[in-house]
């Protein structure tokens, strides 16, 4: 079975989305607010946020966009993704049965100026002291409702789908050798940051 890796306090996530158990519901939206500038970087020639998934050729495509404004954008979700986007998972030991998945990654979120310039990006998590990132936000997308229990190399899954769009966490060792990934939302305070190139 082959995973491939390549898809002021604010929550990243959407709250109204997760029940009772704190797993996770599809969601329709990813919304950023109170966005962080780290090192002070500029974000005032921002006008929007691109959203791209590295197709299989590993060329980054754009599927969503949201306005920036106020330091703060909303991106909607598409309903479904292009067969180039999506990567088949098989039933298998872990793994509740066969699903078409892909996932955004934290440096997917690709900042753009009025001339249609990239000109740095955006993501979510948590920043210890050394500015490093022991959590970080991300979405997967499902065709199927499917879980993954299981652990490849340093990576060590934990994860609740639902068909569409879902938030999960990635947890990091302090060395940074192993990784969780997880449903359940860590207790810790999430915040986006924006970092200029």
């Amino acid at each position: 079975m082959t995973l491939a890796l390549c898809v002021g306090f604010t929550s990243c996530g959407d709250d109204d989305n997760k029940d009772n158990n704190n797993s996770t519901n599809s969601i329709t939206q990813i919304k950023a607010e109170n966005i962080v500038a780290v090192n002070g970087d500029d974000m005032s020639e921002i006008t929007k946020v691109e959203l791209r998934l590295k197709d299989d050729n590993y060329n980054p495509t754009k599927i969503a966009e949201g306005t920036f404004n106020n330091n703060s954008f909303t991106i909607p979700l598409p309903v479904t993704l292009a067969g180039n986007l999506v990567e088949e998972i098989p039933a298998a030991e872990g793994i509740s049965n066969a699903a078409k998945t892909a996932f955004v990654e934290a440096s997917d979120f690709y900042v753009v100026n009025q001339d249609g310039a990239e000109i740095g990006k955006v993501q979510c998590g948590y920043m210890d002291a050394s500015s490093n990132f022991t959590y970080l936000v991300q979405w997967f997308y499902a065709n199927t409702d499917v879980t993954i229990n299981t652990t490849q190399g340093n990576y060590t899954m934990n994860l609740n789908l639902k068909k569409g769009w879902n938030e999960f966490y990635r947890v990091r060792t302090l060395d940074n050798n192993n990784e969780m990934w997880i449903s359940t939302k860590p207790d810790v305070a999430l915040t986006w940051y924006y970092r200029m190139y």
